[in-house]
């Protein structure tokens, strides 16, 4: 496997935060208050926060400033609990899950795997080098401790030599790595290190810094030394408790260092060693090869393309919320969270560029468009005023509603497609609207041709993009709210006939749903 060992080719773990139980906490305190995230609110929360003993700076007198809490809070984006937007947060399914499982520690052990089967590079809040990777990267970690030949393990310096810096990964290359990564071991703890240390990889600043004349070979050993130090302390002080915490990755008490780094020029010398294994618990090897089964490891990672908005891209990479993980937990198929999974996992996807194969193959064999046609009828049957039966075929309208809240009916017209929208006849909605006295047409649809815009502009069409009405729909159900009303989504439509209400609701769910503590 051909690697590029770069630093504009490595992966990047989210710092700040190395306990789960962190985590908790702050994840709580903002679900339980409500406010804009601004520069008083951050600063309140650490002060709260420190007055409780929850944040303890590491200096005593060190002054409190807003990216103290903003790095927190973006470790909890990290690690796929939610996400920033317009200055709130926004909680993910899978975040809500883990929230409301925290003290079953069998149950987190399933969501948390799950939240690291979402996460992929480039990930929506790191602005790093990351858009230059493509790649599902603790779903290529946890395959490989699936694998015999590996002894079902991974040593710390084969995840920084090899995984930090695999940008795509296909079958073949897979099994490459895996050869690769089997010479390795065979190499001696010293050999290891060398290998390490030609790479080019190190810090230009700190060598600036710490040369003392032009080619200075001491600087840039140091250099050299303190990059992959800064790495292994990435991984096994940030990486690694949070996996053990939640009961992946079970605990390895083999103290001893095989691999040492120096960090930095201070005395004593800062030393980052390299020790113990990852070693994935037993329970979870099947409930790993599931998710690989319906979500593979090999799959393309969503990308932001043209036409696809930041809030869009976000809405659909932590919309993901796999039926899986709730039959894992031994939820009922009529649970509320059961029906949101089915949608979830149908609606959001229909975004994607870049499906996957099986998506693919779905679609070709015309299947995918009945799938979204009764998920999309499921989602609206959610509503507690509002009866959805899905129709289709020729002349008619895919989803047929009534809202008994007016006594009135609408239409729902669903197309479902890898590519945008091209076109649309203004006159066959109106037809199919005319054949049950429908007030007015749905039109979902994940991408579409500028003039389709144009067409429903004097019409009583409004057009509605998938992943933002399932991220309404979930964050409405998973709230504390008993019973979800369609009269908020009914009175948005209508005050906006004509047009795309997409932004508009987006907006809506932030305002009702986001989270942020003051």
């Amino acid at each position: 496997m051909k690697l590029d060992r770069s630093e504009e080719n490595v992966w990047v773990i989210a710092k700040h935060i190395n306990n789960v139980d962190l985590m908790y906490k702050y994840a709580k305190f903002i679900k339980n208050n409500s406010s804009p995230l601004t520069t008083e609110s951050l600063n309140e929360i650490g002060e709260i926060f420190k007055s409780r003993g929850i944040y303890k700076p590491r200096w005593i007198n060190r002054k409190l400033n807003t990216s103290t809490v903003g790095n927190k809070i973006t470790t909890l984006n990290y690690w796929m609990f939610g996400y920033n937007h317009d200055e709130k947060f926004l909680f993910s399914p899978l975040g809500n899950l883990f929230l409301k499982h925290y003290k079953n520690l069998d149950s987190q052990k399933y969501i948390f795997t799950t939240m690291l089967w979402s996460l992929q590079f480039p990930h929506p809040h790191q602005k790093s080098n990351q858009n230059n990777i493509n790649i599902y990267p603790f779903r290529l970690m946890l395959m490989l401790l699936t694998e015999d030949r590996l002894n079902k393990k991974l040593y710390p310096e084969e995840i920084l030599y090899f995984l930090f810096f695999v940008s795509e990964v296909n079958e073949d290359s897979y099994k490459s790595l895996i050869e690769e990564i089997l010479n390795f071991r065979k190499l001696g703890n010293s050999d290891k290190k060398q290998k390490m240390l030609k790479e080019d990889l190190y810090s230009r600043s700190n060598l600036e810094k710490w040369s003392k004349f032009p080619g200075d070979s001491v600087a840039l050993a140091l250099a050299k030394t303190t990059w992959w130090a800064n790495k292994t302390h990435e991984l096994n002080y940030y990486a690694k408790p949070v996996f053990e915490r939640t009961g992946i990755i079970l605990s390895d008490n083999d103290d001893s260092s095989r691999i040492i780094f120096r960090q930095g020029k201070s005395e004593p010398p800062t030393l980052r060693k390299i020790q113990g294994c990852f070693k994935l618990n037993e329970n979870l090897i099947g409930f790993v090869k599931e998710l690989n089964d319906s979500f593979s490891f090999l799959e393309n990672p969503i990308k932001k393309t043209e036409g696809l908005l930041a809030s869009e891209f976000k809405s659909t990479v932590y919309g993901f919320y796999p039926k899986i993980l709730l039959d894992k937990l031994n939820m009922e198929r009529d649970d509320v969270e059961y029906k949101i999974a089915r949608i979830k996992e149908i609606i959001p996807l229909q975004n994607i560029e870049e499906i996957s194969l099986a998506i693919k193959d779905a679609s070709i064999d015309g299947t995918k468009h009945k799938e979204f046609e009764i998920a999309i009828a499921d989602a609206f049957n959610l509503f507690k005023d509002v009866k959805a039966d899905r129709i289709g075929g020729a002349g008619e309208t895919d989803v047929q509603c009534k809202n008994t809240l007016k006594d009135e009916t609408f239409a729902i017209e669903a197309k479902s497609t890898k590519s945008q929208l091209s076109g649309l006849s203004n006159e066959t909605l109106k037809e199919h609207r005319e054949k049950f006295g429908a007030k007015y047409t749905i039109l979902m649809t994940p991408r579409y041709a500028p003039k389709v815009k144009r067409h429903i502009s004097n019409d009583v069409i409004t057009i509605l993009k998938p992943a933002y009405f399932a991220e309404y729909l979930s964050n409405y159900y998973l709230s504390s709210i008993d019973e979800t009303s369609f009269k908020e989504l009914n009175d948005l439509i209508e005050n906006n006939m004509g047009e795309d209400i997409s932004e508009k609701l987006i907006k809506l769910t932030l305002d009702n749903f986001g989270n942020i503590a003051t």
